[in-house]
């Protein structure tokens, strides 16, 4: 049976649940002793004991966390390893090719959670399909609907990535075409300028939205407060020094 992990609320304490819970996960799927009796390698029983643990997840209901535990856990044990190295790319000179620097990497299509892996070692993406349920799915659709005005809006600007040469203008889109930002707090155009925060925050139809996927939020923060680690506690120092002023 899975094990049953109940947010106590508040997303620091679903971080910790999905943090622990995948540690376990993975000392669970790769707890055996000898080789397994079907003649798989160690490192693929591992990994289809997390992709049935995450099926089984998936079957039953209410299981936002366990679905998210196994998700990560399958992730780390289908690590796809590149021939990339980010902290030589951090370091180019202006004009260097980024073909030097991330050679194409042929890994095939990625259907099942995996890592990717760099030259040094370094996690620096995740495939994690599917990790949010259907429900979950369609509050998303049925809020993104609620976003027509600041979608309209955008267009009326005409150039960039609001140019009407980007979208299908045509009656059969269940969503509005457009752009819209959502950032709590980003840099207008070097880093000394101040944090601001997207103009598009304080809409009334954007607040209502936002309601509506509280519950998703909490959620995908938590993932990717697991993660994505650095990023995560990187938006949370930078929060604070956030200006009210919009742009």
């Amino acid at each position: 049976m899975p094990f049953k992990l109940i947010s106590t609320g508040g997303s620091s304490s679903l971080i910790a649940q999905i943090w622990d819970g995948v540690g376990t996960a993975l000392r669970e799927a790769t707890s055996w002793h000898g080789i397994p009796e079907c003649g798989e390698t160690p490192s693929a029983y591992a990994l289809n004991y997390a992709l049935t643990r995450l099926q089984y997840a998936k079957e039953k209901e209410n299981t936002d966390i366990d679905w998210a535990i196994w998700s990560i856990a399958a992730a780390v044990l289908n690590p796809q390893y590149v021939d990339w190295d980010p902290q030589h790319y951090a370091k180019r000179s202006l004009g260097s090719a980024v073909d030097d620097f991330f050679p194409l990497a042929n890994l095939g299509k990625i259907e099942i959670p995996a890592t990717f892996v760099a030259r040094h070692g370094e996690i620096i993406g995740w495939a994690l399909p599917g990790i949010l349920s259907q429900e979950h799915v369609e509050w998303f659709n049925s809020a993104s609907k609620d976003l027509r005005g600041p979608l309209r809006e955008s267009r009326q600007k005409g150039s960039g990535r609001n140019s009407p040469n980007l979208f299908d203008l045509s009656d059969r889109n269940q969503f509005e075409p457009g752009s819209a930002n959502f950032s709590p707090g980003w840099h207008q155009q070097k880093l000394g300028d101040p944090l601001l925060p997207s103009a598009h925050m304080h809409k009334p139809d954007v607040q209502a939205v936002f309601s509506t996927l509280h519950r998703s939020e909490i959620l995908v923060n938590a993932i990717y407060a697991v993660t994505q680690p650095k990023h995560y506690e990187g938006a949370k120092v930078s929060r604070p020094m956030s200006k009210t002023t919009t742009r």
